[in-house]
């Protein structure tokens, strides 16, 4: 079988930091030979804000279904979101999960760790990286726990920002915290994702690291995807194949996309 390529994690102009509308998303989803596409536009809950306010899910899954039947035999094209962190409003989430019943895709990220402001946008001289790594496990762990989600979204998200701040930081001794997690992410039959944004980035690493791919799938793991996490249409697909290589060498053999939240599988 010719192998499949997917992106499942794309951003449009929908997100608050999207730059290009759907039908563009997708022209060079196809432009650049993808088979399959997950539009996972950003759902961060906020504990003080309707989620109505942070993505006008009307509007894009109206032009998602624009975009299926325009694409039709040439580019699947998923419904999905990047939900981010519900625990901080339950009944916002709850209410969201009610309303939106016929999604794809479930992308579980957290990004706010402190009064809703997400990582990226902290003053890391004023957080220690392992206050910052403690609140962002605790969460993610409650996340795994508790919430819904299809997988969860690059796991040790803020190792980047700490070294784009030129922090150095050792991950490992938060390795037994991350095999915890993956026992919770796999006893509930859910995955992770191999974020390669990194890849195009300096310096160039995935989210989760390559070694943390392998242990999730020592493991037993088996239920990955794999994104860009594009933002710009320049990324779209961007590192996709360097992916599946790093998937492979892990000692994966496969990897998944998703049709009414269930998994497909698909030959590397």
């Amino acid at each position: 079988m010719p192998m499949v390529l997917a992106d499942y994690h794309l951003h449009t102009d929908y997100s608050f930091d999207g730059h290009e509308s759907v039908d563009e998303v997708c022209a060079r989803a196809f432009e650049n030979h993808l088979n399959e596409i997950s539009i996972t536009d950003h759902l961060d809950i906020y504990s003080d804000r309707t989620y109505e306010s942070v993505l006008d899910l009307h509007s894009l899954f109206r032009d998602i279904r624009r975009a299926r039947w325009k694409y039709r035999g040439s580019l699947e094209i998923a419904m999905g979101v990047e939900l981010g962190q519900p625990m901080v409003n339950p009944p916002e989430y709850k209410r969201f999960m009610r309303n939106y019943t016929d999604l794809d895709f479930i992308i579980g990220s957290v990004h706010n760790i402190v009064d809703d402001t997400d990582v990226a946008d902290l003053d890391l001289n004023l957080y220690s990286p392992p206050d910052v790594f403690e609140r962002y496990f605790g969460l993610l762990m409650d996340y795994a726990a508790h919430y819904d989600y299809d997988v969860l979204g690059h796991i040790t998200y803020p190792l980047r920002y700490f070294q784009l701040a030129g922090k150095d930081f050792d991950i490992a001794p938060y390795y037994s915290r991350i095999k915890e997690l993956f026992s919770v992410v796999i006893a509930r039959g859910r995955g992770i994702e191999l974020n390669v944004s990194g890849l195009r980035q300096n310096p160039p690493f995935t989210m989760p690291p390559a070694d943390l791919l392998r242990i999730y799938y020592l493991m037993g793991g088996r239920i990955l995807t794999f994104g860009s996490d594009a933002h710009y249409l320049r990324d779209i697909g961007h590192g996709i194949e360097e992916g599946h290589r790093i998937a492979k060498e892990a000692g994966f053999t496969s990897y998944t996309t998703f049709w009414k939240r269930h998994p497909i599988y698909r030959d590397l």
